[in-house]
């Protein structure tokens, strides 16, 4: 019997605003006449210890610019980007279905956000209350948890805080890795992502309620 649906939050709940923060970085990069590409390795360097909590998000973009050549000018240009990045994602609104199967799912099920993040709980959440979708029993960030998908410490604490077993859990994802890291665990997975394996690949947000039904 399925008892709770755990759900990743960006490119599944709502759209990340990739194409406007490709351009703002190169804005900046054309501004502080910096090397185009630096940012992005340097984002990937980083990501893991931002993810993780182990450095602020302010300190942690200060390292991303420092490291793609941004010099003395890092910490200002950090303070410009986050300010950036907030508008940006204060824009943002919820896929088709995403408020309409959370809302019919919440009467019969427990529903989580596992989320790899910067944010904290509180601020995650007040995203999701501005999209009108914060249906959720509990949302679980990276940040918060010092682990991050797709280690198996991640989902199973989540299992843990519920009192469920792997087999009691659906995963809902786009990303391929975090749906093998949830399978790995034994929790029953979903996909939105038809190049990723699962248990069941949803078309349409809403068939995720059908496949849920399905599992039991």
């Amino acid at each position: 019997m399925i008892k709770l649906v755990i759900f990743d939050a960006g490119e599944l709940l709502f759209p990340l605003p990739r194409d406007l923060w490709a351009k703002k970085i190169s804005e900046l990069e054309e501004k502080y006449n910096v090397p185009k590409g630096g940012c992005a390795k340097a984002w990937g360097e980083v990501k893991p210890l931002i993810m993780g909590g182990e450095v602020n998000y302010l300190d942690a973009q200060e390292m991303i610019f420092k490291k793609a050549g941004f010099g003395e000018n890092s910490r200002n240009v950090a303070q410009e980007w986050i300010e950036a990045d907030n508008e940006l994602r204060n824009a943002v609104q919820p896929f088709k279905g995403v408020k309409e199967t959370l809302h019919r799912l919440k009467n019969d099920y427990k529903l989580a956000v596992l989320s790899d993040t910067h944010k904290t709980e509180s601020e995650k959440r007040k995203g999701l209350k501005r999209m009108g979708i914060d249906f959720f029993d509990k949302v679980f960030c990276s940040h918060d948890l010092g682990v991050h998908k797709p280690n198996p410490e991640a989902y199973q604490k989540v299992l843990d805080y519920f009192n469920v077993t792997p087999h009691e859990a659906v995963f809902v994802a786009h990303d391929c890795k975090e749906l093998e890291g949830a399978k790995n665990v034994g929790i029953k997975t979903i996909s939105v992502n038809e190049k990723c394996p699962a248990d069941f690949h949803a078309n349409v947000f809403m068939d995720i309620i059908k496949f849920i039904k399905e599992m039991e």
